[in-house]
């Protein structure tokens, strides 16, 4: 941001207006300045007196740092982190007799991190973070040789992991700071609101939801049994699996606001009015207790059917209930359960009228928040009337088949064809219910739209405010069906000996994922909406009072609902996959490694959300992860001078060196050319992209990665039409090199090992980010923003005895 429009200067930039406004109490304050709302601003300039007072407290704590880079428009900093990390290691090994002999190990160690931010998309590293994480891991196990073909394994493992985290920098509410907020009392540590500011911009001060803390402890039991006869190694095993996880909430109990640029046209200019586009804040920040359970029974069978044909059978059965609250204090919203005809009634000031229908006073119920009325219209209590305590039914029927097989095609076993499939369930830890935690009535987290920055309880379109801020909530629904997420893996490949010392293998390998999870906002507004132009504001040209979107969302009374599920929408990897490997005896060691592949899907993290809620498809493409080409070599070169050397010095100082490395060459990571500003006019979480114009190219510059003139904006209220993750980023090209040498010491086993390591060993540059915010604009959009590490040389040694 410009050091000038910290003062209100914007002079130079695009035209700021007068903020359209119903309030007399604004529209008296605007007169006394000479201006009328929607007019533009005189000299593109916002007068002092009308700078929200405690914006400028803000601003004066250096929470968004002015510009130090020569072209006066960006910041740079160093951001500097820091890791301290120790580690305590045991084991005790004991043979009772000559059947039963055991073992038992303990692992501590202990991380205190220092983030230049607290990770949840600060911008700048005026506020960090302080990271401690002990971790404790203990194995105990018994292994019984009956007979020499029968063995069996019995073990119990613990494993317990804590982290908490504190913020460190420029956090505190300042003195002279008067904002209104909801809820007082309730914010831990004083912190400063979240703030975000949209485009052109595109920057965010948070502390995240710190101070956060969080205890997973995990504990199982296992048996195994190998049991060798004749043809077949067969295998039969049983798991018990119990975790808990006990963290906050997460909430952002010190609210949290963003300015878009509805009202003036800049989204700064916005935030240095007070008027913010919408805000939140939660109540509380209290613990989740989530528990999980799982069983696990297999048999395999390692069948030699001939010398040349060895199969590979298994069946494996997975019960594994989803996780859920010890406390049940959860709740979820079942759009079924919704009933119109207790559609709320909301106040003129946008609130809800708490003397209105599908308001109801919770009592008697444990953890429940029982002073507010609230909305609980569709609301599903966990492990009440009905609703499971995990929130979605159990699957018993999760049964996993593996098959296996390695065929040699030729007498001599020089040429093997190698095969297999197999079904794959992933445990979900309770990552998708966590937030439900904050569902009223055990929280709550009102949201209100066009508000004040200095008071959000009052619309500054209309100047009203809420006796009581009982505004609408957002939530984080699951639905009730809710299947494991599922992955088909398989793979034929054929494995060539060319020589004594050379191995080619070429193989297809792919994976085939179904019911993954993933979310969808429910709750927008519908596409048939008369009011979406003006809920999309300045951003869709429109220059009208704005519009409240909870008002014609498709439940009212509710703010975004994030509503999470697995369905049959799938997920598709494909690769060919080839290596050949040399192993000339002591000298070198060499692989060379070739995949070509694509991988597709809707979204690559677990509930990333869907950006079009009512076209799932919109969101198909490239995953996020797909590399197109890599190439991988490996090599451990024993340099082979001065063995017969006859002087002693130099045998032992020159001789023996090994050279060993890895050089990597990869294709670049795909991306999205998001919009960056909101429209659509639905009032919800999606995610609009530009439209694609002309074909891509590539300058591959440093400024103009590629050619942002492919690329336009959509009409008002359009999804643009550009693909999910269709521009290609930069690709890797690194080489990262090491030399070592063993200098024997004086005892036996005694020696000592010298290794010197070069990664990015020619420091070559190599490009990583790039800017694809359309809405960046010229300068900005294509351009790459980041860059992997320079060369970094390593010197280290080891002594071992």
């Amino acid at each position: 941001m410009p050091s000038e429009t910290f003062q209100g200067d914007f002079s130079g930039l695009p035209s700021i207006k007068v903020p359209e406004t119903e309030d007399p109490a604004e529209i008296a304050k605007f007169a006394s300045y000479g201006l009328s709302p929607g007019e533009a601003f005189p000299n593109n300039t916002i007068p002092q007196g009308l700078i929200d007072p405690n914006v400028a407290r803000l601003l004066e704590t250096g929470i968004f740092p002015q510009p130090n880079t020569p072209d006066g428009t960006h910041y740079s900093s160093p951001a500097p982190s820091s890791t301290n990390l120790h580690e305590e290691v045991a084991r005790v090994d004991h043979r009772f007799n000559d059947v039963f002999t055991g073992m038992a190990s303990f692992l501590e160690d202990d991380a205190t991190i220092h983030n230049a931010t607290p990770g949840g998309g600060d911008t700048y590293p005026t506020v960090a973070e302080r990271r401690i994480s002990p971790t404790y891991s203990g194995q105990f196990r018994l292994t019984e040789t009956f007979r020499s073909n029968l063995l069996n394994e019995t073990s119990f493992n613990i494993d317990e992991l804590g982290e908490s985290e504190i913020p460190t920098g420029d956090y505190p509410i300042p003195a002279g700071f008067s904002a209104i907020p909801y809820f007082t009392g309730v914010n831990a540590e004083n912190r400063i609101p979240q703030i975000s500011i949209g485009e052109p911009y595109g920057v965010t001060y948070t502390t995240r939801d710190l101070p956060y803390a969080s205890l997973y402890h995990n504990n199982q039991i296992e048996d195994t049994l190998t049991w060798i006869r004749g043809k077949h190694e067969l295998g039969f095993g049983a798991s018990y699996m119990w975790a808990l996880k006990k963290q906050n909430f997460g909430t952002l109990t010190q609210g949290d606001y963003s300015f878009t640029g509805a009202f003036t046209g800049n989204a700064f200019a916005d935030f240095l009015l007070g008027y913010a586009g919408s805000y939140n804040q939660a109540v509380n920040d209290n613990f989740v207790d989530v528990a999980n359970h799982r069983v696990d029974l297999y048999a395999k069978d390692n069948w030699t059917v001939t010398p040349r044909l060895t199969l590979n059978l298994g069946l494996r059965w997975d019960f594994v209930p989803h996780g859920y609250d010890i406390n049940s204090a959860m709740s979820t919203f079942v759009p079924a359960d919704y009933n119109p005809a207790d559609a709320p009634t909301f106040n003129a000031d946008g609130s809800l009228d708490t003397s209105g229908p599908g308001f109801t006073a919770v009592t008697g119920v444990s953890h429940a928040v029982s002073n507010i009325p609230f909305y609980l219209n569709g609301v599903a209590l966990a492990g009440r009337n009905g609703e499971p305590r995990s929130m979605v039914e159990t699957d018993y029927d999760d049964l996993a088949p593996r098959v296996g097989f390695a065929y040699a095609l030729t007498g001599d076993s020089k040429t093997v064809l190698r095969g297999g499939f197999g079904m794959f369930y992933e445990q979900l830890s309770g990552n998708d219910i966590y937030d439900s935690g904050s569902n009223p009535p055990f929280s709550y987290v009102p949201s209100a739209n066009n508000v004040f920055f200095s008071d959000p309880a009052t619309s500054n379109v209309t100047g009203l405010t809420a006796a009581q801020p009982i505004f609408p909530s957002s939530l984080s629904a699951i639905s009730y069906h809710y299947p494991l997420p599922t992955s088909v893996q398989y793979n034929l490949g054929v494995q060539r000996q060319l020589s004594p010392i050379a191995v080619l293998s070429v193989g297809y390998v792919g994976t085939f994922l179904y019911n993954q999870t993933n979310s969808s906002d429910i709750n927008t507004v519908p596409l048939n909406d008369p009011n979406r132009l003006a809920i999309c504001g300045g951003n869709c040209g429109y220059t009208g009072p704005a519009y409240d979107p909870d008002l014609d969302r498709n439940y009212p009374g509710f703010s975004d609902i994030s509503y999470e599920f697995g369905d049959d929408y799938h997920d598709d990897y494909n690769s060919l996959q080839t290596s050949l490997l040399i192993h000339a005896r002591r000298d070198l060691n060499f692989t060379l490694a070739y995949t070509w592949s694509h991988a597709i899907d809707y979204g690559s993290g677990d509930g990333s959300g869907f950006s079009d809620p009512y076209n799932f498809s919109y969101d198909r493409g490239s995953a996020d992860y797909d590399r197109r080409h890599v190439v991988q070599i490996s090599y451990f070169y024993s340099l082979p001078f001065f063995r017969g050397d006859a002087n002693r010095f130099v045998r032992a100082t020159l001789r023996s060196w090994q050279l060993s490395g890895v050089t990597t060459f990869e294709t670049g990571n795909p991306n999205s050319i998001d919009l960056g500003y909101d429209n659509t006019g639905l009032g919800g979480n999606e995610t609009s992209r530009a439209d694609s114009i002309g074909p891509i190219t590539y300058p591959k510059t440093r400024l103009e990665w590629f050619d942002p003139s492919s690329f336009s904006a959509p009409p008002p209220l359009v999804f643009g039409d550009s693909g999910r993750n269709i521009v290609y980023g930069p690709g890797l090209n690194n080489w990262d090199i090491a030399l070592s040498k063993v200098f024997p010491l004086w005892g036996e086993g005694r020696q000592f090992q010298f290794r010197f390591e070069a990664y990015n060993a020619f420091n070559l540059a190599e490009f990583d980010g790039i800017n694809t915010t359309f809405s960046s604009g010229p300068g900005e959009f294509g351009t790459v923003t980041s860059a992997f590490s320079p060369r970094v040389l390593q010197l280290g040694g080891q002594i071992t005895w």
